[in-house]
């Protein structure tokens, strides 16, 4: 009977896991638009990698870049040969997301049992840390990922197992892929917590071991190959070519430690409020027997404080210790919760609450929105789709908002490790529907300029559609002063950028299509718009307006241009297409 009970007890943890990893992360996969930076970049470079074939050497817009290559190897993987689409991009950043919630799960549970596995898997998947990056294709999960990967597998096989050879060429192993995805930069990472275990001498012999140095050299001579003759790429972080502009405001050093520590408390929460109990002399006792708590302890602490006192250092460059500060939740989880239960039951019912609040305002927005009383323009879709769109939205709010509110209400008979997932679920499906919809439906601005450039705007007065029917194998060339890596991904083609024009174009082929900033002064060639003349640092602004009689009693919505953040003078781009003359 207890086994079956058991049994049961574990089904359910698992399948809330997987309703939060599906919930959480894929609609935003699908719903937010593309980023730039490195999510553009990486796009651009898998395009160019499956067109081509050459996946050794990355070429952005047609000119070879150093970069870290795995990352898009992994978007041309899940592209499947074809061109890359939002959910193949951003797709390898949620699967390590949900690994790392996957190991921390698996670790928690075999050393404290199922409710603190549970735990571990749901701190991973409901901070905001990973809520702000888990989707986007960027190298910080997967970072994360293999280097907490290689620090749990050092463990388990070396100080548990006694098996340092696998210990070491696993480890080693993962800190390859993390070099492939992030550089070099996880090497002191990984060793530094090494060095202030709970048995520094051991540690110190095991380093000086024969399988340590036998390993390590193998791997050093690996990087070597794999750097110079292989596939090239840099090993340093800033050998890499940077997708984002440097950031040039003052750090102030003693100013750093409270910005960084406030963005890790808020990056972890909700459960930066159980952050406290591993550290707790007073938990000591209740840990399990072994130095694994002390061992994640320390890989928690030696990043956090060498970080903390680094000016300029990014709060994100935490998230590797992610892991091990989750299993040291889930562990503690039980205790501290029995010890603090009507504090932890008050943080539920108030997130139950804005969560509850925030579906009943979406539920009626997207109501009115239906029923035309709101007017909120869409650069995608048409009449009828937006009122199925909005219908929908509306109805899904609705569902929401009563759920929120019933669980609220039976907040004292809902166990707290299952309410607390659930809530901060809740509150992020809650956001989702409001405000990202919102941003979706409204279309960025990027997203906008590469619309009107592919000429699939709906809001443009003429149409253009010559390039919706052309090949897509046919490339486009870009004369300009910037890459347009985002805005470049809507026109779903091939972009090579000429850095000596008109050089770069070619002289035999009859016609060429191309993204210039003016009309192209070659006089062999007839040029013909193909695209609006498009203000590419245009910055747009809400707008509201209230309901009146010149907008037939509507509450209007729209974007409409910001002078104060758009760049002047205005710095546009079309698309031409340019035929060879008849001599």
């Amino acid at each position: 009977m207890t086994s079956t009970k058991s049994t049961t007890y574990g089904r359910g943890q698992l399948l809330i896991l997987c309703l939060l990893a599906l919930f959480l992360y894929l609609p935003s996969v699908l719903l937010v638009e593309l980023y730039g930076g490195e999510e553009a970049g990486f796009a651009a470079i898998a395009r160019e990698m499956i067109s081509s074939g050459n996946f050794l050497q990355p070429h952005l817009q047609g000119n070879p870049v150093k970069v870290f290559p795995l990352y898009p190897w992994l978007i041309c993987i899940f592209s499947f040969g074809k061109a890359p689409c939002l959910l193949s991009i951003r797709l390898p950043a949620v699967l390590s997301v949900w690994a790392l919630a996957l190991i921390c799960g698996l670790t928690a549970r075999r050393s404290k049992g199922d409710l603190a596995g549970f735990i571990a898997a749901a701190v991973v998947l409901c901070c905001v840390a990973c809520l702000r990056i888990g989707y986007r294709a960027q190298t910080a999960s997967l970072q994360a990922f293999f280097l907490a990967l290689a620090w749990f597998s050092w463990y388990r096989y070396g100080p548990q197992e006694q098996r340092w050879h696998v210990a070491w060429g696993t480890a080693l192993a993962c800190l390859f892929l993390s070099i492939m995805s992030a550089g070099a930069g996880v090497i002191p990472l990984f060793y530094l917590p090494l060095l202030i275990t709970r048995n520094p001498p051991k540690t110190l012999r095991q380093l000086q071991s024969a399988p340590h140095i036998i390993i390590l050299a193998a791997f050093a001579l690996l990087c070597f190959v794999y750097i110079k003759f292989i596939c090239h790429q840099p090993f340093f972080p800033w050998d890499a070519v940077s997708f984002t502009l440097p950031d040039n405001r003052t750090v102030s050093f003693f100013g750093h430690p409270f910005n960084f520590g406030a963005k890790v408390f808020v990056y972890l929460l909700p459960w930066s409020l159980f952050a406290w109990a591993p550290f707790c002399l007073a938990m000591r006792q209740f840990e399990p027997v072994g130095t694994m708590c002390s061992f994640f302890r320390a890989l928690v602490f030696v990043p956090l404080l060498l970080f903390l006192f680094w000016p300029g250092a990014a709060a994100l460059w935490l998230l590797p210790t992610l892991a091990p500060m989750a299993v040291l939740i889930g562990i503690h989880f039980e205790i501290t919760v029995n010890w603090y239960r009507r504090f932890f039951a008050w943080t539920m019912k108030l997130i139950y609450a804005l969560a509850a609040a925030i579906a009943i305002f979406g539920a009626a927005f997207w109501g009115l929105l239906f029923l035309g009383n709101i007017e909120l323009q869409s650069a995608i879709l048409d009449e009828m789709q937006r009122d199925a769109v909005a219908l929908f939205l509306a109805l899904v709010c609705a569902i929401l908002a009563i759920l929120s509110i019933k669980q609220y209400r039976r907040a004292k008979k809902t166990p707290l490790w299952q309410a607390l997932p659930l809530s901060c679920a809740a509150l992020r499906v809650s956001l989702l529907l409001s405000i990202t919809c919102v941003q979706s439906w409204s279309v960025g601005d990027r997203k906008r300029a590469g619309l009107s450039l592919a000429g699939r705007n709906r809001n443009e007065t003429q149409a253009y559609t010559e390039l919706a029917g052309l090949d897509p194998e046919i490339p486009l060339y870009l004369h300009g002063n910037y890459a347009y890596l985002t805005e470049c991904y809507y026109l779903r083609r091939n972009i090579i950028r000429l850095m000596d024009f008109p050089a770069g174009l070619p002289d035999k082929q009859r016609q060429v299509y191309l993204l210039s900033q003016r009309q192209p002064a070659v006089p062999s060639r007839q040029w013909e718009a193909l695209s609006p003349n498009v203000d590419m640092s245009q910055r747009r602004k809400w707008q509201w307006q209230l309901p009146n009689q010149d907008n037939q009693y509507k509450l209007s919505i729209a974007r409409v241009p910001d002078e104060e953040r758009s760049i002047q003078p205005p710095n546009y781009l079309r698309l031409y297409k340019g035929t060879l003359k008849n001599e």
